[in-house]
């Protein structure tokens, strides 16, 4: 009979430690439930307005108002939106060019560059549009006898370029400045092909391209900083105290925006799928250090060019991605590709400029001596160019062979190799080839 208030209290001790497992499993369950409302319902605060630190960071120091060029430029674009060949208008253009600086108040700063009803967004399109019109106004200059105003137009559009691409532009604005810059290569090298040009014509159009070149197109970590800032902003929720965790619902917004789901359960299935990578996504804390720590880290990578990232078998992107991973927010916003394409773009515009710059040289020294130099180190010894150009594809001088009455100029292009002068686009595609630069070769 004795044992049987033992085993009463055998069984009480067994429910007791149930219900205490039940309790913290309820708990648990409860913490769960609680952190998985918090993200589903969660919102950003948006605190910090980063347009005005941008506009505050692109604005000329000491500027006058009178220096800038963005007002003339919107006052000429709105003629020529209704009157593509009003000389005055066109007039505007020019003289808007030759103003020291072009910079525009912002509103927002959307990383994305998405904000297609900005101030910017307008003008930008107006450069392309305009710059176009410029480049076909060049070749009839040319075709009706005035080479040099014709070579004057294609410095417009260059100027234009350098405006867009000037102080802290973001990394959109870096990328029309080049495309820019590279129609109004393209069109210089074609009047160079199509019309004889005197030599005090061919001399002061290769200063002006030098001076152009002077200062290269650069991707400002400063201002992709204050972008990526505003998209974390937007992006994660607020504690108050520089912390916080990714929304689900922006991050799923922006996965449907850029992917297209086929039914409601796929919906669905995403969904869940971006609740588990909030769930366990580093902080906001966290991201924004990373941020931070990408600026010298981004500034010593820009320094290598493509060859010397090809003898490690990577590239920008490679790179950028690997710093990245396991911050799933980056990874979606697509900073790799975005970064990386923007590098590789920038090398090759400047190696492209350099290449301008050593045709006209050749020009110059074959209309003074009768041929063409054996080497670009001959052209260099005779001061016609400052300095070989290098291909950054290959960490050598760009490839040039004189063939007679012409004379071959390219670079390897993203192929990596010689391919003898197979003219390509950059060396990319299934069979490769190189960058010529010379023979012109119509797009």
């Amino acid at each position: 009979m004795a044992q049987e208030p033992e085993q009463g209290e055998t069984r009480k001790g067994r429910l007791s430690k149930r219900w205490i497992v039940i309790g913290v499993l309820g708990l648990c369950i409860a913490f769960v439930a609680a952190r998985i409302v918090r993200l589903v319902t969660a919102k950003p605060t948006i605190a910090v307005d980063y347009a005005a630190k941008y506009n505050d960071l692109a604005r000329p120091i000491d500027s006058d108002p009178r220096d800038n060029a963005a007002p003339l430029y919107a006052k000429a674009f709105a003629i020529l939106a209704d009157a593509p060949e009003d000389p005055n208008a066109l007039e505007m253009v020019v003289t808007a060019s030759e103003m020291p600086h072009w910079w525009c108040e912002r509103s927002s700063i959307d990383w994305s560059g998405s904000d297609a009803n900005s101030p910017v967004a307008a003008q930008t399109v107006a450069f392309r549009r305009t710059c176009l019109w410029l480049r076909e106004e060049a070749i009839r200059q040319a075709e009706g006898g005035d080479i040099e105003r014709a070579l004057q137009t294609v410095m417009t559009i260059g100027k234009m370029a350098r405006h867009m691409g000037g102080r802290h532009a973001t990394r959109n604005q870096v990328l029309v400045a080049t495309a820019l810059n590279g129609l109004a290569q393209y069109t210089a090298r074609r009047l160079l092909a199509e019309h004889d040009i005197e030599a005090d014509l061919l001399d002061g159009f290769q200063r002006h391209t030098e001076a152009i070149l002077a200062k290269p197109f650069s991707l400002s970590w400063e201002t992709e900083e204050l972008q990526l800032l505003d998209a974390v902003q937007q992006s994660f929720t607020d504690s108050g105290k520089g912390d916080g965790q990714l929304i689900v619902g922006r991050i799923f917004d922006e996965y449907r925006r850029v992917e297209e789901l086929p039914n409601e359960l796929a919906d669905a299935a995403a969904y869940l799928k971006h609740l588990h990578i909030a769930w366990q996504h580093p902080s906001r804390a966290e991201t924004v250090q990373l941020l931070k720590d990408l600026a010298p880290w981004i500034e010593e990578l820009s320094q290598q060019i493509p060859w010397q990232l090809h003898q490690r078998d990577t590239s920008y992107e490679s790179e950028i991605r690997k710093r990245i991973a396991g911050y799933y927010f980056l990874e979606l916003i697509e900073l790799d590709r975005r970064l990386g394409r923007t590098l590789e773009i920038l090398s090759r515009m400047r190696v492209s400029g350099d290449a301008l710059v050593a045709i006209i040289a050749l020009l110059r020294y074959q209309r003074d001596e009768g041929h063409w130099p054996e080497s670009l180190a001959v052209l260099l010894d005779a001061g016609y160019i400052r300095h070989i150009p290098l291909d950054p594809f290959s960490d050598e001088a760009l490839v040039y062979k004189p063939t007679g009455e012409t004379f071959l100029l390219y670079s390897f292009g993203a192929d990596f190799d010689d391919d003898g002068g197979t003219p390509s686009n950059w060396g990319r595609g299934a069979h490769g080839g190189d960058q010529v630069f010379w023979p012109f070769q119509e797009k």
